[in-house]
C-alpha cells in the first residue's frame, strides 16, 4: 500500500503535469492567435540563443587569447629579468676574481719590497 507521502507526491506530480499542459496550451494559444505557431517562435527563440551563445563563445576565446599573452609576457619577462640577474651575478663573479688576482699580485709585490729593503 502507497503510504501517505507518496499517494501527495503523486498527486502533486499529476497536478504539476496538468498545469504545464495548461500553460503550453495557453502558450500555443496565444502563438497561435499572433499569427505563428508555438514551433515557429521555439526555433526563432532558439536561433537567438544560439546566436548570444556564439557571440559569448567569442568574447570568452577573445579573453583566453588575452590571458594567454598576458602570461606569454609575463613568462618572456621574467626570463629576461633571470637573463640580466645571471649576467649581472657573472659579472660580480669576474669582478671579484679579479680583485682577488690583483690582491694576490699586490702581497707578492709588498713582499718583494720587503725582501729588498731587509737586504740593503
Amino acid at each position: 500500500a502507497p503510504t501517505p507521502n507518496a499517494k501527495n507526491d503523486s498527486a502533486g506530480a499529476a497536478k504539476a503535469a496538468a498545469e504545464k499542459a495548461k500553460n503550453e496550451s495557453a502558450a500555443a494559444a496565444a502563438a497561435a492567435a499572433e499569427g505563428g505557431t508555438i514551433d515557429e517562435d521555439r526555433l526563432a527563440l532558439m536561433e537567438e540563443l544560439a546566436k548570444e551563445k556564439q557571440k559569448m563563445l567569442a568574447e570568452l576565446e577573445k579573453e583566453r587569447k588575452m590571458i594567454t599573452e598576458e602570461r606569454m609576457k609575463a613568462r618572456e619577462d621574467m626570463a629576461a629579468e633571470r637573463l640580466e640577474r645571471d649576467e649581472f651575478n657573472a659579472e660580480q663573479r669576474r669582478i671579484k676574481q679579479e680583485m682577488a688576482k690583483e690582491t694576490k699580485r699586490l702581497m707578492r709585490l709588498e713582499a718583494r719590497a720587503s725582501n729588498l729593503l731587509e737586504e740593503k
